[in-house]
């Protein structure tokens, strides 16, 4: 018998029902509690609830954990690149040979943004902040793209997954740039996705990077410092976390605590 918590408002009496996450943390589930009593919950700060169920991440901020796909982060790091990361994220298991090399074709293919995209960031003053700059423009992706609306179908959300994985790079590498006056370095395609985001964030034309290997930039002293600048629609819905990110790291405060159930 599934184990349960006896809630009692007036003259009502209700049972709801303890739920068990992978590892083995209990909570309790509330979500037909206004259903059924009219009554919500108050936890401003999330320091007693859990904000989703989840299959791709478990998050225990508290315990220093992080596991994608039920592997831990720090393997990740030491064993996996981006791109196999990103496809783990999104597919559930980590890529073959032939998975992988078609992912990597991708990621390379569809790294340049249309140049119309690229004088959108005249329009914007050099003050902006990046984050502002690269939200608007993964929003107005979806005008190049209509089709990519059409998330229902294999054919055009994988197509879009990696084009707007591809293109990122690209527009935060514009996106500094902009900031701090530069002109514009496209992207490469002998180059992998990481090592073209360095190339494109801190070349310039007087003192280009040198590529000994693609994996392996060794740059000018001269050439400027890469920033880490930080802070619906398939193109439009990462945006919010951004925002998210951009606001919470300009005020300094602690993002709410979140954590992944099975």
């Amino acid at each position: 018998m599934p184990e349960t918590v006896r809630m009692t408002t007036g003259k009502q009496d209700l049972e709801l029902e303890v739920v068990e996450g992978t590892e083995d943390e209990k909570g309790v589930d509330i979500s037909n509690l206004r259903a059924k009593t009219g009554l919500v919950t108050l936890d401003p700060a999330f320091m007693n609830t859990a904000s989703t169920s989840s299959s791709i991440t478990f998050l225990d901020g508290e315990r220093g954990i992080l596991r994608y796909r039920g592997i831990p982060i720090e393997e990740m790091g030491e064993k996996s690149t981006f791109a196999e990361t990103a496809y783990l994220l999104i597919y559930g298991h980590l890529p073959n040979r032939d998975e992988m090399g078609r992912w990597q074709y991708l990621l390379t293919r569809h790294s340049m943004i249309h140049e119309d995209m690229r004088r959108f960031f005249d329009g914007y003053p050099m003050t902006a902040h990046p984050m502002a700059i690269l939200s608007a423009m993964v929003s107005s992706l979806s005008s190049f793209y209509p089709y990519a609306l059409n998330a229902k179908a294999d054919e055009y959300r994988d197509i879009t997954i990696a084009r707007l994985i591809a293109k990122l790079p690209t527009i935060a590498a514009f996106s500094y740039k902009k900031t701090v006056g530069h002109p514009f370095i496209y992207p490469r395609n002998d180059l992998d996705y990481c090592a073209n985001f360095l190339r494109m964030s801190r070349t310039v034309p007087p003192a280009p990077c040198a590529w000994s290997d693609p994996r392996r930039p060794t740059c000018s002293p001269a050439s400027p410092p890469a920033s880490a600048r930080s802070g619906a629609r398939s193109t439009a819905a990462p945006t919010r976390k951004w925002w998210r990110c951009w606001r919470t790291s300009a005020s300094g405060a602690s993002p709410p605590r979140s954590s992944s159930r099975r």
